[in-house]
């Protein structure tokens, strides 16, 4: 018998198809043959080791699986349909809002600006204000003589000047437009001038 022969009938052993009557012809040609006995051994492994590893899955993992598949076949539902459109409008959006925040921030400026501008005037209103508080020369009384109506005169068109002077300051405050911002760190304070007397 051939060696093609010898494994046919193996094979047909270990598949559980080989007839009764010739298992123990087999077994007397595999006495007789080492290579057919090295086959057999190869083969004999081989189902050992697969009968010990067979286990019976569970019937909950094939739920899953057809489940997990299930899932998998299902197309996930969107606000836009189309993705393409979904960018277009963040895209838009994000412009917009980088438009919107260009303007806010330029005119944030222009207020810091006019801001600066007018506390720089305030300043010079204040100095101003000062110097002549300060030019003025003190009222001298001398024996008496001097009238009390004189140094009230003299009183009186200081706290004029001063008085002027502060509508005009109030008239410059007056014509910046209204800003509000509050939150932020401009915020506006009401700027009181009083004459130290």
């Amino acid at each position: 018998m051939s060696a093609n022969e010898i494994i046919a009938m193996i094979d047909l052993y270990f598949d559980d198809e080989l007839e009764k009557g010739n298992e123990p012809i087999m077994f007397t040609i595999l006495s007789q043959n080492a290579e057919g006995r090295e086959y057999f051994k190869k083969l004999n492994l081989l189902k050992s080791g697969l009968s010990g590893s067979m286990e019976e899955f569970p019937v909950a993992l094939d739920q899953k699986i057809l489940r997990s598949i299930g899932k998998l076949n299902e197309k996930p539902k969107m606000l836009f349909t189309n993705r393409k459109v979904f960018s277009a409008v963040t895209y838009s959006i994000t412009i917009i809002l980088l438009v919107l925040t260009i303007i806010f921030y330029t005119r944030s400026e222009d207020y810091k600006v006019q801001f600066a501008d007018l506390t720089r005037e305030v300043k010079e209103q204040n100095n101003k204000l000062e110097l002549i508080m300060n030019a003025r020369p003190a009222a001298e009384v001398k024996d008496g003589s001097q009238p009390a109506e004189q140094v009230n005169v003299q009183y009186a068109d200081v706290m004029r000047e001063l008085k002027r002077q502060n509508d005009k300051l109030e008239l410059l405050m007056n014509a910046l437009p209204p800003v509000d911002v509050q939150g932020s760190y401009y915020m506006a304070k009401q700027i009181i001038v009083r004459p130290n007397i």
